[in-house]
């Protein structure tokens, strides 16, 4: 810190900021500095002290940084910017601090690691992520040689009384920027370890940075199952933020919109999710800096339109949202809008296209070498065999996962397991996939989970039928019914075929229009309630490659899976011609990821 003299004061310290006294001098204690005014008013004139210039120049720090880095004085500045970076950025100063960094010494940053975590914050908000990672690595070994030499506090500054940061801060700082990038990068196995320290990752005095570290913890509670504590978190980001017009507060918006809209599809909410994405689409636009909540907007509203089972709009909305994630290249994103289209392709009968659309998905998680993302495309894959009726691939598939481990967080966990009990059912082991499928659709109930419970519930339905136990087979079908008729939610009954006709005779007389509407569209073709068959969507020149003309056609309609055991006994006893009714559990619609 630099100490100016009054002349007029002897032994009289004036510091750079208002707040505490003067340091004593011989002839007793000097007064107390006048607070500083916090607007810009022109500088007095070359009579006044020089302690009244350093105070005033105290109300514009982002002066008192250029002034310091055109004197080069570096170290100056960097204590500056560690002082004031964070309020600077928050309002909208990411033009400034970027020039100030491209003049700072990167030997400098990464020796100070609440400089690197600042420069960390500003690659994210101006979406350079490599390099936030890197800042952060950087950080990370500036504190590891601190503590190793002895010292686990910053430094005070002799002349003037600080707030002193432990490093515990800048510990969880680097916490919240790792839970962003994992949270963009769609790696949950990187996300902190503990939510709740989250918040406290960044300053309180900024209703932004509180945002930004609220959007964090709603994302992580998200993963973690904590639906309702999400949607809290992530609506008073939304609040946080209000109609500020500042570039920081307008991104901080469009990502809790977009987290939002994940927790309200995963409720089942899925009106008010499209609302959210449709909001985002609109308050961002065509805008370059807003690439990846415009592509997860989009195809957010393909996935809904899936779950519709509105082929046409889905396989427009995941055209836009795949051109714009090819701009960004993000994996998370591109990873939602690729798999969303293969389930397009399926219920459209292209099966080639299915293909294509999972083996570029596979080659887009091999070159960033992301387990959990590999996971998720290999359990896709067994779902869609399954809905093509390929059982020797599906076995395979089986043997394969017996080595492989659960995944630690809720809903993708549950995912799994879901998956896990539907290839026993389509395997003949119906009596092994009840206990699972029974325990998936508690454990998604509990979490609120309720698009990942139709999917179950569903599922379990189908396993009861197949033991012979119609009333249980019954009343799970009639639970997924009034948790997806509100929402419309079609697709998790018959994205792996048709119900069988005797099953569906079973249900209930519809009490709503929505219980109405969907029983009609889940009724049998040949019964007199069938729903129109979907159209094929046209396909795109722009989307993953389509079938070859000429192709084999196996849609989720024409081509049953293999009857496993059970399913043939029970239809040689209830009807006279098996049906292609029945055929392998129905498979999860939108689980969250």
């Amino acid at each position: 810190m630099v100490v100016t003299k009054d002349p007029d004061k002897k032994g009289a310290d004036v510091g750079e900021t208002s707040g505490p006294a003067a340091s004593q001098g011989a002839d007793g204690p000097a007064p107390t500095a006048p607070p500083v005014r916090s607007t810009r008013s022109a500088l007095p004139d070359a009579a006044k002290s020089q302690g009244h210039a350093a105070r005033m120049l105290a109300a514009a720090p982002e002066e008192q940084i250029e002034a310091a880095l055109a004197a080069g004085k570096y170290e100056r500045a960097a204590d500056l910017m560690q002082r004031h970076g964070e309020r600077l950025l928050a309002e909208g100063a990411e033009e400034l601090l970027a020039r100030c960094f491209e003049r700072v010494p990167n030997a400098l940053i990464q020796r100070l690691p609440r400089l690197a975590v600042l420069h960390a914050w500003l690659l994210v908000y101006t979406e350079q992520y490599p390099g936030a990672a890197t800042r952060i690595s950087e950080a990370e070994r500036a504190l590891r040689s601190l503590e190793m030499a002895g010292v686990h506090r910053w430094p005070e500054d002799a002349d003037e009384v600080v707030a002193l940061r432990p490093f515990a801060d800048v510990k969880r700082a680097i916490g919240a920027i790792r839970g962003h990038l994992a949270w963009i990068h769609g790696d949950p196995c990187a996300l902190s370890e503990s939510v709740d320290e989250v918040i406290m990752a960044s300053s309180a005095d900024h209703p932004v940075w509180r945002a930004r570290a609220l959007v964090t913890l709603g994302r992580c509670r998200y993963l973690a199952g904590a639906l309702a504590d999400a949607a809290q978190d992530l609506d008073a980001a939304l609040a946080s933020t209000g109609a500020s017009d500042q570039r920081l507060a307008r991104t901080v918006g469009l990502e809790a919109r977009i987290g939002l809209g994940r927790v309200r599809e995963a409720q089942g909410r899925l009106d008010a999710a499209a609302k959210l994405y449709a909001d985002v689409i609109g308050q961002a636009g065509d805008s370059p800096e807003h690439a990846d909540p415009v592509a997860s907007a989009h195809i957010g509203l393909g996935r809904i339109a899936l779950a519709h089972r509105d082929l046409v709009a889905a396989e427009r909305a995941l055209e836009r949202g795949l051109a714009r994630a090819d701009e960004t290249g993000w994996l998370a994103v591109a990873l939602d809008g690729l798999l969303a289209w293969a389930w397009v392709q399926q219920a459209s009968g292209r099966p080639e296209a299915v293909a294509d659309a999972l083996n570029r998905a596979e080659r887009f998680v091999k070159a960033r070498d992301r387990r959990w993302a590999a996971e998720r495309v290999t359990t896709e894959r067994a779902l869609l065999l399954l809905a093509q009726g390929d059982m020797p691939a599906v076995r395979r598939w089986q043997q394969a996962s017996a080595m492989r481990a659960e995944d630690r967080l809720g809903p993708i966990r549950e995912a799994q397991r879901l998956t896990k009990g539907l290839v026993m059912m389509a395997l003949g082991d119906a009596d092994g996939a009840a206990p699972v499928l029974a325990e998936v659709r508690r454990e998604a109930a509990t979490a609120g989970l309720v698009a990942l419970a139709v999917a179950a519930a569903v599922a379990d339905a189908r396993c009861q039928y197949a033991r012979g136990k119609k009333k249980a087979a019954a009343a799970a079908l009639a639970d997924a019914v009034v948790l997806a008729a509100p929402s419309s939610m079609i697709h998790p009954f018959v994205a792996l075929g048709p119900l069988p006709a005797p099953l569906l005779a079973t249900l209930p007389k519809p009490k709503s229009d929505a219980e109405r509407a969907l029983i009609g569209a889940l009724a049998p073709p040949e019964g007199p309630a069938a729903a129109e068959k979907p159209a094929p969507a046209k396909p795109s020149p722009t989307a993953p490659s389509k079938a070859k003309k000429g192709a084999p056609i196996a849609t989720d309609q024409e081509v049953p899976a293999a009857a496993t055991p059970a399913v043939q006994e029970r239809a040689e006893e209830e009807a006279p011609e098996p049906s292609p009714a029945d055929q392998p559990p129905t498979a999860p619609g939108t689980a969250p990821r």
